[in-house]
């Protein structure tokens, strides 16, 4: 998945994922073009539900655009 999240937006409870599942999150900054390095994994709960923590400027409420890739680790 690819989402897009404009300044002042609030950090995302995401639906959709297949259950108990690893996903690989990536973060792209738009305003410089560049990914981040850091990555992180999170785990869907059993229904395929998705809570992500912070925005990569640490804030729940982010302070400039984001983007984020979501990729499934086969497992």
């Amino acid at each position: 998945a690819m989402l897009y999240f404009e300044s002042k937006s609030t950090i995302p409870y995401l639906t959709g994922f297949l259950p108990d599942k690893e996903y690989k999150l990536s973060w792209f900054n738009p305003i410089n073009g560049k990914w981040l390095d850091d990555f992180q994994i999170l785990v869907t709960d059993e229904e395929g539900k998705l809570q992500l923590k912070l925005f990569p400027d640490q804030e729940i409420i982010s302070n400039q655009d984001w983007s984020l890739k979501l990729n499934s680790i086969n497992k």
